[in-house]
């Protein structure tokens, strides 16, 4: 599955994203129309993310829970606030990492080390830095009390960071990745992350929520090819939830896991069922950061100009995919604010490590004589072995393959009947069995205990 399809699935569930300017947002209670700002003169403009115009209920000050007169507030300011509710978990357990003072503009740094209001602004397009689509949100915040999250009711947790002139104004912006709170126990319930930037200006701070025009139009690349993101620095034993025991591995496996001994991960970019690359880089497992889904494109990971994310490893098994007589260790790994994961094959090539990447979908299934079955759609299969392993990629064997209407079996055309015959009972349907943190272990031992 391509990045950009991923992408936007996970940005499409995410209802803000942020976007940039100068102004400060107004925070009188005055409803009158401005010029320049369309959170009063154009009131309708965020239609289903940020106004409900059937609703006149009264917003509550997050800060002093008093009630302002909904006639007083504009619809966006109501619908902010709504889902602005006091937090309920201390702000040093919500960020956990911060830049340092000296690293920050004067007033940003305020913001962060003095608890300094900050004013709110929702941008809706990318034209929003020309006073366009922009909505002001009525009402001053505190690093302390901001817990704005579209959806769910968690609190607000801030996670990676990224210093840098976006703008090229001559000071410095600071943007944040921030979502619900981390949950690997519940992971597939997660809401989805989004992005918001603090700009200083004339000793005023103002921070922008992004929206998903906004965020694409203006902010994708300069975001996502981006190595400069400081993660929230948790190390790799918060990180790796599950592991074999050095004997069940190659020794150079058991180095790579236990003595942080390099390896060199392979990106797989599918191009046709017949054509494939393959881009590399090397990593230890403490350093290991890449996610195909948070990256722009597969190359990224040649030149390392990619979103870092923090990865966890949650489940893992052993099987001879190549056929050569030696296991090789699979292991399940994502996010911890992601839905789905991605697969990584280890395998040892002259004495070297060599980790490859398979998609989510490509490997719903693992037999013990390493035969592998995946789907990336309803109506597409496909029955496969890895040939060998290569330092420069894996080759692939086709047994069995569905594609619409289309079937082979043994590399031949076949009918629907013989490739279901060949999956059902041809083939041996033993599942190997994964040993995985509690969440995953119910879809990915779905086979292993003969649930299908």
């Amino acid at each position: 599955m391509k990045k950009f399809s991923v992408i936007l699935m996970m940005f499409a569930l995410s209802l803000t994203c942020a976007c940039n300017g100068q102004k400060k947002a107004n925070l009188s209670p005055d409803t009158s129309t401005s010029g320049t700002s369309s959170a009063i003169a154009s009131p309708d403009v965020s239609a289903d993310q940020f106004h409900d115009a059937s609703d006149t209920t009264s917003a509550s000050d997050p800060a002093s829970n008093q009630q302002a007169p909904a006639d007083a507030l504009s619809k966006t300011t109501i619908q902010f606030l709504k889902k602005s509710k006091a937090p309920t978990t201390p702000l040093e357990e919500r960020l956990t990492r911060k830049p340092a003072r000296e690293e920050l503009p004067e007033a940003i740094a305020a913001v962060f080390y003095d608890d300094a209001p900050f004013s709110v602004v929702v941008d809706l397009a990318a034209d929003a830095a020309e006073g366009k689509n922009r909505l002001e949100v009525q009402h001053e915040f505190k690093l302390s009390d901001y817990n704005y999250l579209p959806t769910g009711d968690s609190d607000l947790y801030w996670r990676k960071y990224l210093i840098g002139d976006f703008d090229g104004d001559g000071t410095d912006e600071l943007f944040f990745e921030v979502s619900a709170k981390p949950d690997m126990a519940d992971n597939w319930n997660n809401y989805p992350s989004y992005f918001l930037f603090f700009e200083e200006s004339d000793s005023a701070v103002t921070l922008h929520v992004l929206r998903d025009d906004a965020y694409y139009n203006k902010y994708f690349d300069y975001l996502w090819s981006n190595p400069d993101w400081v993660l929230a620095g948790r190390p790799l034993e918060e990180r790796l939830l599950v592991a074999p025991a050095k004997e069940e591995v190659r020794p150079e496996i058991a180095a790579v896991l236990y003595d942080n001994a390099p390896f060199t991960v392979l990106q797989d970019d599918y191009l046709t069922d017949d054509a494939r690359v393959f881009y590399s880089n090397q990593y230890t497992m403490s350093e290991y950061d890449w996610c195909s889904s948070y990256a722009h494109k597969d190359s990224d990971i040649s030149t390392g100009v990619y979103m870092p994310t923090e990865i966890f490893w949650r489940a893992y098994t052993t099987a001879d995919l190549d056929g050569n007589g030696t296991e090789e260790l699979i292991y399940y790994i994502s996010t911890d604010d992601a839905a789905s994961g991605h697969y990584l094959m280890f395998a040892v090539v002259d004495g070297e490590v060599y980790a490859y990447t398979v998609g989510y979908r490509a490997m719903e299934q693992i037999t013990p004589d390493g035969t592998i079955m995946g789907s990336s759609a309803a109506d597409r299969a496909d029955i496969w072995m890895v040939g060998r392993f290569r330092k420069g990629g894996y080759d692939e064997k086709i047994l069995a393959s569905m594609n619409g209407e289309e079937y082979t079996v043994r590399g031949k055309k076949a009918t629907s009947e013989e490739f279901f015959k060949y999956m059902n009972e041809d083939r041996s349907t033993e599942s190997v069995h994964w040993t995985a943190i509690e969440t995953d272990d119910s879809w990915l031992n779905y086979y292993s205990r003969g649930e299908h």
